[in-house]
């Protein structure tokens, strides 16, 4: 894997051009921004998109195999060309072979900046380019055989700032790939099965009305409504931020928001046009500010 962009020409070119046509199993990176700047890419090479995207903050989350539709990242090239798997882009889902996969997930690292040092008990070798040309061939070959070799900026100019700390470029991408064929980003059925276990159980919180207020889960009852709509507010909010934590601690996956605001948004539906459709019409109220069906069914408040 050679994460270096060649955008600007050079008089090598063409000794380059002819050293890659050499080469059999290799990926080269490009930025398809970058290329849109510089017409001058001159080397034909077998490449795969580098970048990544981020989310609200300028740091690196999350990694998306395939970007913009149809652009195949360098990591997810290199899983289907040594293992020949192909990712493949359904209507709703994604899949590698017969199991279903997020297109977008956390990255566990299971390499670190600090792994590359002389400190560290693991032995990843860090050499120079330049050093190559005083190895003898044999030294090279069995240096580099049957080795996955990754070629980038590790120290100076290919540095990012994840949720972990600093970490190189090379490094982003090789342990995208580590994940891939740890099957990281595969959709386990115990996934599913939490999911809809959690769903299931806030679905009943959700459309219980009688039994929520009967065992008063709000205990103090303001007569500010203004406050008490803030305090149902809140506890959608913490049941939402304990599913989402357990499901990145266990599974490493992140529900986003709107996952969990458009579901709501199915129940608040359900409850208007479905339960109440032959019911006198009631006070539409949005179901995640608080799920009341009309005032007859609304406690006394006690007020303090």
């Amino acid at each position: 894997m050679c994460d270096i962009n060649f955008i600007d020409s050079s008089e090598d070119d063409a000794k380059l051009q002819h050293e890659f046509n050499q080469l059999k199993n290799y990926i080269v990176s490009y930025t398809p921004i970058a290329e849109k700047k510089d017409s001058n890419t001159v080397l034909h090479t077998n490449r795969a998109v580098s970048g990544y995207e981020t989310y609200n903050v300028d740091k690196f989350i999350k990694f998306k195999l395939i970007q913009t539709d149809s652009l195949k990242s360098i990591p997810l090239r290199m899983y289907e060309d040594l293992h020949q798997k192909k990712m493949e882009v359904g209507d709703y889902f994604f899949r590698i072979g017969k199991k279903f996969v997020l297109n977008s997930f956390i990255v566990d690292f299971k390499i670190w900046s600090y792994d590359l040092s002389e400190n560290s008990e693991y032995k990843y070798d860090i050499i120079n380019l330049g050093d190559f040309e005083f190895l003898p061939d044999s030294a090279f070959k069995k240096l580099t055989n049957n080795r996955i070799i990754v070629i980038g900026d590790y120290e100076l100019n290919d540095v990012h700032e994840t949720i972990y700390g600093r970490m190189s470029g090379p490094l982003i991408l090789l342990n995208t790939f580590l994940a891939l064929e740890d099957e990281d980003n595969v959709i386990s059925p115990f996934f599913v099965l939490y999911l809809f276990i959690c769903f299931f159980l806030i679905s009943g919180y959700c459309l219980d009305f009688e039994t929520r207020h009967r065992k008063k889960l709000y205990l103090i009852r303001f007569k500010n409504n203004f406050a008490e709509e803030a305090l149902g507010f809140l506890t959608y909010l913490l049941l939402l931020a304990i599913v989402s934590s357990v499901s990145f601690f266990l599974f490493n996956i992140h529900l986003t928001i709107l996952l969990f605001a458009s579901y709501l948004y199915f129940l608040d539906f359900w409850n208007k046009h479905m339960f109440h459709k032959h019911e006198p019409k009631a006070m539409a109220e949005n179901i995640f500010i608080h799920l009341m069906i009309n005032s007859q069914y609304r406690p006394k408040k006690l007020c303090f």
